[in-house]
């Protein structure tokens, strides 16, 4: 997954409040306060909460069920609404929903130079409108960033990567059995190595001369440390604990050990695992062993801030290593790790481990493509790539006495033993295995559950090498990935012997059917069709389709189309066929995803005939088009009471003027004429746009809509400014508006409809989409206690606004264009329809030919016909935010729509300035 990046710089404090400044996003900048939520005694109460989850977790045996982690989500939440508050939210959540609109992570880099604040476990933190911590979610990994002078650049690798590994237990500290210790690590790192992508090598010896003679006699990538580790508050600053010259323990502090890594330019990455090798004072930022290893050089220090259980210490290991080694960003992998221990059920433990960067630049390696031990090219995961540099990626001779190999024999024999291993971190459908090889277990008897060392201080004598017997370790080979879960064929058993001649012809990648069979006949066998769920019942865009290839020995396959298809496509994994917006096509055809229609066969004439010509126009790149109109859902529509409306004998606008009218005798009467609610999280602004749209439409007609959606027309034009001023009429007089006009973006716009409903109304009118009724209170019969009008034509021009999807075929398969043609033919759009509210309720038709009798309910039908209206007039037009380039349309506008709203009218010069200065180019 790409990212992009939302570098927030928390400040020391000032008068009791930390400064909060975001430093670059793709949303912009922000300025902000953070009042920390807790003094001291109660932060230390949280932690110790939290911690005593930690060791919940670790005690319950893997097959318990556990507790949800209460403590750490409350602490979590607190944190995040203390960070992310006022305009530093409305920045994050624009930036969450910029970067999954175009299908990237949002990496939340925190710089903190408030030492008391450095020390706070940040990982927790808990977005509880989305019920997720963030550390959680390859979409928004977290990453404690130093900036620093002179970070390093990436480092082109062709596999294997050379780890380093270490393993260190004083006979004055709790024992670590180092054989063991070991395995562990060997265990976690088996897929890799079999794959020959990681190459593990033992330190021999204990001592820290041990350590700088093996990384002077080979060039490592990755020094992996098993052992204990303090925060010695005395020298305030971190330390591990290697062997000394009589076996005891010697203190090595985060300086020293700073010292013997980093000289060496292969080196990129540590991984200490060792309990409060994460942990710093509160009175210098550079005090923990990771922040101090980052500060001389080391890019990337993955760290502990508590103690970590062997099962969760393996289950880390092995995801990490395994994401790492496929190329992916360093972050990526550590939060694919945390995901792993937070489902194999580590409980909050996945908080522990903490990620420092010394560069913005997480993709720390840059690894090559290589072969399997097969000697097949290994296309399973997604590689970066890039050219190779002298010695920095082969294999380096190191003297036997210095380090041991961890070498694998496969015995063919038991091939067959192993076909369950973990193919790779892509595989959706790979259960965790519950076997226990942790405390407790065979090869677990009898060791130390965590790297917890509170017994006795680290003392410092001479140090003394220790000998280590080599031990070889074998492990099984990868299994092949299973298909996508949407490729599962229906009713193949079913089909006979001719569906499984077809099946296996289709599968093996044979001739082309179209080269020898006529159109008609063509199977729709094997078509994966991907629909959002929001507009679309799945179970019935399926009866359909069952329904046009009732004949057919397998039926097109209808799923849910999840958040992440740009990282299925990329992975080889897409489908045939998606249904998506109108942005989400203009994507897939920049990254070369999308097979253009007249490639699979359509005529364009003929998808013209059927959907008109400017539905079509907006799926069309260079000549070329790419999207077949599927959905549309109307904007444009004023929602009322009509009891309440019949009882006060108030009248419904049609026109503007009458628009204003009716909202002048209601602010006398001692009413409120309008609900407008722009809040939106991340989309902050939205619903304030939609009425610019529909005012610049209906004013100044569709051509200068489209140029204006072009750039052609400026936002500071005098169209433009007309329609910003016609919104203002409504927002900005007294009473008009419940709440006021500053209030306006605190109101979330999914209850703000609801005062329509109170007795006596809270207000009488409310402007929003078709899809409204989903979002008033339950209970409201339609025609009764809710309706709507469309939204008033102004001096005399009408038009209506609409979003909708459109069918992006993703291979060229001729059975792909045989599926649409028979999807979006009137017969079954006229069978879609007629599911109404129980499957559709806010779908509308793009073909021209559907009538609105065709809708089960009178609601849909009525906005069909205004939408089949318009479009034979020639005015529908698509939502023209959405059409913008994002800076504009998801960016500038939605946030001059906030400015102008809070600000009020004096500010339009500004606001419209501001917009179009955000327009590329200008």
């Amino acid at each position: 997954m790409d990212y992009d990046d939302f570098e927030l710089e928390i400040g020391v404090e000032q008068a009791g409040v930390y400064p909060v400044r975001v430093l670059r996003s793709p949303s912009g900048e922000a300025r902000g306060l953070l009042s920390f939520p807790f003094d001291d005694l109660t932060l230390q109460n949280r932690l110790q909460a939290v911690e005593i989850e930690l060791l919940r977790g670790r005690s319950l045996s893997r097959r318990q069920p556990l507790p949800r982690d209460r403590a750490a989500e409350e602490f979590g939440a607190a944190l995040y609404d203390a960070l992310f508050d006022g305009n530093v939210r409305l920045r994050w959540e624009m930036a969450l929903e910029e970067s999954g609109r175009v299908g990237r992570g949002l990496r939340l880099m925190l710089r903190i130079d408030a030492p008391e604040l450095a020390s706070v476990p940040w990982e927790f933190l808990y977005d509880s409108s989305r019920g997720e911590f963030l550390s959680l979610s390859t979409r928004s990994p977290v990453v404690r960033y130093l900036n620093l002078s002179h970070p390093r650049s990436r480092l082109p690798v062709e596999p294997p990567l050379r780890i380093l590994g270490v393993v260190c237990s004083p006979a004055d500290m709790p024992h670590l059995d180092v054989d063991h210790e070991r395995e562990l690590v060997e265990e976690a790192l088996t897929g890799v190595v079999d794959e020959g992508l990681v190459v593990l090598e033992w330190l021999h010896g204990q001592g820290w001369r041990d350590l700088q003679m093996a990384m002077a006699a080979g060039q490592w990538h990755l020094v992996h440390f098993v052992g204990h580790g303090r925060f010695d508050d005395v020298r305030d600053e971190g330390a591990i604990a290697m062997v000394g010259r009589d076996g005891s323990a010697q203190a090595v502090s985060a300086t020293q050990l700073a010292r013997l890594l980093s000289d060496h330019v292969a080196l990129r990455m540590v991984v200490l695992n060792a309990c409060e090798s994460g942990r710093g004072s509160t009175r210098d930022i550079f005090s923990s062993a990771a922040s101090i290893l980052v500060r001389r050089g080391i890019p990337g220090v993955v760290s502990m801030q508590h103690e970590i259980s062997d099962e969760s210490a393996i289950e880390f290991s092995a995801t990490f290593y395994r994401f790492l080694a496929h190329g992916h960003p360093v972050d990526q992998a550590v939060t694919e790790a945390r995901k792993a221990v937070s489902v194999a059920g580590g409980g909050a433990e996945w908080g522990t481990p903490v990620l420092h960067l010394h560069t913005d630049d997480p993709q720390i390696f840059e690894v090559r493509a290589s072969t399997s031990p097969s000697g097949t090219e290994d296309a399973g995961e997604p590689m970066a790539s890039g050219p190779a540099t002298d010695g920095s990626g082969t294999d380096q001779d190191t003297h036997p006495d210095v380090v041991q190999a961890v070498r694998h024999e496969t015995d063919s024999d038991d091939d067959a033993a192993h076909d369950d291993e973990d193919p790779g971190p892509h595989d959706q459908t790979h259960a965790p295995d519950d076997e226990d090889h942790g405390p407790g277990s065979a090869a677990g008897t009898g060791q130390e559950a965590g790297r917890g060392d509170s017994a006795g201080a680290i003392q410092l004598p001479p140090p003394n090498p220790a000998e280590q017997s080599s031990r070889a370790v074998a492990s099984p080979g990868p299994a092949p990935r299973p298909p996508p879960w949407w490729r599962t064929w229906r009713g193949v058993a079913a089909g006979g012997a001719l569906a499984l001649v077809v099946l296996i012809l289709f599968l093996a990648g044979g001739d082309d059917p179209d080269d020898d069979v006529p159109m008609d006949d063509v199977s729709a066998l094997g078509v994966s069709v991907l629909v959002p769920e929001d507009t679309y019942d799945i179970d019935a865009v399926q009866d359909v389709l069952d329904g046009l290839f009732a004949d057919e020995p397998v039926a097109p396959e209808v799923a849910p189309l999840a958040p992440g298809l740009a990282d299925q496509l990329a992975a080889g994994d897409g489908p045939d066929i998606a249904f998506v917006s109108i942005p989400e096509v203009t994507q897939l055809v920049a990254e070369g995803h999308a097979t253009s229609l007249e490639e699979v066969g359509f005529e364009v004439a003929e998808l013209e005939d059927r959907f008109g010509p400017y539905l079509l126009s907006l799926g069309e790149d260079e000549g070329s088009h790419y999207g077949v109109p599927v959905g549309l859902t109307a904007k444009s529509a004023v929602w009322f009471s009509p009891v309440a409306i019949q009882q006060a004998g108030y009248d419904v606008p049609a026109t503007w003027d009458q628009l204003l009218d009716i909202s002048e005798g209601i602010v006398a009467d001692g009413g409120t004429p309008w609900c407008i609610g722009t809040g939106s999280g991340a989309a902050t602004g939205w619903p304030a746009t939609d009425w610019v749209e529909d005012l610049v439409l209906r004013a100044a007609g569709p051509d200068v809509y489209d140029d204006w959606v072009a750039g052609d027309v400026a936002f500071d034009s005098r169209e433009v400014r007309a329609a910003m001023e016609r919104f203002g009429q409504v927002l900005f007089p007294d009473g008009v508006v419940r709440g006021g006009h500053e209030q306006v973006i605190a109101i979330d716009f999914r209850t703000a409809a609801d005062p329509l409903f109170d007795d006596p109304p809270g207000c009488w009118f409310h402007r929003q989409g078709q899809f409204a009724p989903g979002l008033f209170p339950d209970g409201l019969e339609a025609g009764v206690d809710f309706d709507f009008v469309d939204f008033p034509t102004v001096d005399g021009g009408g038009g209506s606004v609409v979003t909708g999807q459109m069918a992006v075929v993703l291979t060229d398969v001729p059975e792909a264009r045989r599926v649409l043609d028979a999807f979006t033919a009137a017969a079954a759009q006229c069978s879609l329809a007629e599911r109404g509210s129980d499957g559709l309720g806010m779908w509308l038709s793009p073909n021209v030919d559907v009538e609105p009798d065709c809708y089960a309910d009178d609601l849909t039908a009525r906005f069909a016909a205004t939408v089949l209206d318009e479009r034979r007039a020639g005015a529908l037009r698509y939502d023209a935010s959405d059409l913008m380039p994002s800076e504009v349309g998801a960016g500038q506008f939605w946030t001059g729509m906030n400015d102008y709203t809070t600000d009020g009218p004096d500010n339009l010069d500004d606001v419209l300035a501001s917009i179009d200065a955000a327009w590329p180019g200008r």
